[in-house]
């Protein structure tokens, strides 16, 4: 008899403040907010291009593949962490 694993909560709470080289403003303001890479994901949501990598894989985030690396809407990307469980702390802001 296999025993079954205890699923763990998340544990990472994502930022809500976002840089636009101006402000600091939500995602929502901006409809097509795109990145071209795991690892500017990563410094935007603040967590390693290792997590965003293994939330693409498990299909917890949207993406979509252009050749050699994964497009994401973080708009998207940002309601699928929220569906999975993840928290959004309304003091936090990404990365400059």
């Amino acid at each position: 008899m296999q025993k079954m694993r205890k699923k763990r909560t998340p544990t990472i709470t994502l930022p809500f403040w976002f840089w636009d080289n101006e402000k600091w403003v939500t995602a929502e303001t901006y409809k097509g907010f795109t990145v071209y890479s795991d690892k500017i994901l990563a410094e935007i949501l603040r967590v390693s291009p290792v997590r965003v990598s293994t939330w693409r894989y498990s299909k917890i985030i949207p993406s979509k593949m252009m050749g050699n690396f994964a497009v994401y809407d973080v708009n998207a990307v940002l309601k699928a962490l929220q569906a999975a469980g993840y928290k959004v702390d309304p003091n936090k802001q990404s990365r400059k």
